[in-house]
């Protein structure tokens, strides 16, 4: 078997790389699970701002239903 100078065979070392590049993969997905997850919530806050903003224009204001709960 071949071996490499610090004694360990040249398929130990395939092995260790293989492993790493799998852990940094892995990695990389949890990163960009994230990633995606957040920019999921900032569309979700983005339609739900527009969707306020039009039902405001329409003449709906939460504001001004609030202040009247509360008889401002």
């Amino acid at each position: 078997m071949l071996r490499t100078k610090n004694g360990n065979s040249l398929f130990q070392r395939f092995a260790n790389n293989f492993n790493r590049i799998q852990w940094l993969r892995s990695q990389l997905f949890c990163i960009w699970l994230e990633s995606s997850s957040r920019n999921l919530e900032r569309s979700f806050a983005m339609i739900a701002f527009l969707a306020y903003l039009v039902w405001d224009l329409v003449g709906y204001s939460v504001l001004r239903d609030v202040l009247r709960l509360i008889d401002y």
